[in-house]
Formats: structure tokens, C-alpha cells, sequence
């Protein structure tokens, strides 16, 4: 996921710089350190008695991504002048947090996927800052497209985690519940695009971009009889994602 924020911005400059490739690996670092840090603030939230090696494990394998992302995060910073980057990092940090507050407290899983989700494609205005030395409007723009992309298909993938062998009432109802939402969302979505293509806010690109993701999150809609392919999921959003990419940069 973070890798298609990022070309989403180099394609929408249609440029990249040694600076642009240094900023993709820092971003890699960071999402290394995603996993260690969940295992921490689970500590620090539930208080549950671990492992303390785990523990321990958890920690230096956060320390050491942290640190390979930050001392050529500062380099970058200070070679480039850009320090509007600096911006960028507390409001991802801010956003990841409160989605494990969320997950952790309240088990609300979805609306911590969306909140993680911003903090993720916030990778794209980031990149486009780097690529073009200026803050405006195009950066929150980029932001909102690429994060609504994203949510449309956390919506659709939390409604498959319980389509498969729902016989279960509990689970069915949970079924129907996510599908709702799913429903809802997509509707949304493509009314909002549509509208705003109408009336000349966006290009029709920006509109064909999404369409696949959407017609598939409304088209297999249903329960299964079998459990759910992820993989095959996963394999098909990929060239989704590259397919959004590559329209929404027009």
C-alpha cells in the first residue's frame, strides 16, 4: 500500500530524483517499525502480562527502523530545505497512533483501518511537496483521492472477512452489517465523483480511476460457500491500485 501513494505523486510530477528514491526508502523503514510498535502500545494500553523478551524484541526492532528512517529523514531535511516535511511526519505519527488507541480500546477495526489509511497515503502529498517545493491545494486533493481508494477497499475486505461460512447468526448479522457499509460507501463515492466531474471539480480520469475498485467492492458483494481467496483478492487490488495510479496522476 505505501509504495502506491508515492507513485501516484512521481506520475503526477512526472518526475524522480535520488531525493524522491531516499524519501521511498525512509517511508519502507517506517512501515517496518508499524508492526513493532502495535506490540508495544498494546502493552502500554491493555497492561496484560507478556513475555518480557517479546517485549524487549519488539522495542529494539522499533529503535532500529525508527533510526534508519530518521537520521536520513534529517539528512534529506536539511540538505533539501524542505522543511514543510516536518509537517508531515507528527500528523502521521498523531494519525497512527490514535488508530491503535481505537483498535486497542475499543475494537472498532474498521474505523481503525481508515484512520491508519490517511496516515499511510499521506506518503503522497509528502512525495508531491518533495517533487515540487510547494504546499497548495493539489496536496490535500492527492491526499483525499488516494485515501478514499484505499478505504473503498477496507470496506469491501471487512465485509469478506465474514461472507465465507456464515452460518453462524452472529456472524451473518455481521455479514449484512459490513455489506451495508460497503454499499453505502461505494454509493457515495461514485455519486460524489460523478457530480463532481459534472460540474468540472475533477477530470473524468479521476472518475475511470476508481470505477474498478468500486464495481468490484458492489459486484462481490455476496456470501461465499467456501472460505474467501485473500490472496486472489489481494492479487487483483494490486492491479487495481496500479490502475488508479496511473488515471488519477492525469
Amino acid at each position: 500500500m505505501i509504495f502506491v501513494p508515492i507513485l501516484t505523486a512521481i506520475l503526477t510530477v512526472g518526475e524522480f530524483t535520488l531525493s524522491a528514491l531516499q524519501f521511498l526508502i525512509i517511508s519502507l523503514f517506517c512501515f517496518l517499525a508499524y508492526r513493532p510498535m502495535e506490540l508495544v502500545l498494546d502493552e502500554l494500553f491493555t497492561r496484560k502480562p507478556r513475555s518480557l523478551d517479546k517485549l524487549n524484541h519488539a522495542f529494539t526492532w522499533f529503535g532500529i527502523y525508527i533510526s534508519c528512517a530518521a537520521f536520513p529523514g534529517l539528512e534529506l531535511i536539511i540538505r533539501t530545505k524542505l522543511y514543510g516535511l516536518l509537517l508531515f511526519i507528527p500528523t502521521a505519527g498523531v494519525l497512527f497512533f490514535v488508530a491503535e488507541y481505537i483498535r486497542i480500546k475499543y475494537r472498532l477495526a474498521l474505523l481503525r483501518d481508515i484512520i491508519a489509511i490517511f496516515g499511510i497515503t499521506i506518503l503522497c502529498p509528502a512525495m508531491l511537496y518533495l517533487l515540487t517545493g510547494k504546499i497548495n491545494l493539489t496536496l490535500g486533493v492527492m491526499w483525499l483521492y488516494n485515501s478514499t481508494f484505499f478505504i473503498s477497499s477496507a470496506f469491501f475486505i471487512h465485509m469478506k472477512m465474514f461472507s465465507a461460512n456464515s452460518a453462524n447468526n452472529k456472524k451473518l448479522g455481521k455479514f449484512f452489517t459490513y455489506r451495508k457499509y460497503n454499499f453505502i460507501y461505494q454509493f457515495i463515492l461514485l455519486l460524489s465523483l460523478s457530480i463532481a466531474v459534472i460540474f468540472g471539480y475533477t477530470r473524468m480520469e479521476h472518475l475511470i480511476a476508481f470505477l474498478p475498485i468500486i464495481l468490484h467492492s458492489i459486484g462481490n458483494a455476496r456470501q461465499e460457500s467456501r472460505p474467501v481467496n485473500f490472496k486472489r483478492i489481494g492479487i487483483i487490488f494490486v492491479f487495481y491500485s496500479l490502475f488508479f495510479a496511473l488515471f488519477i496522476s492525469r
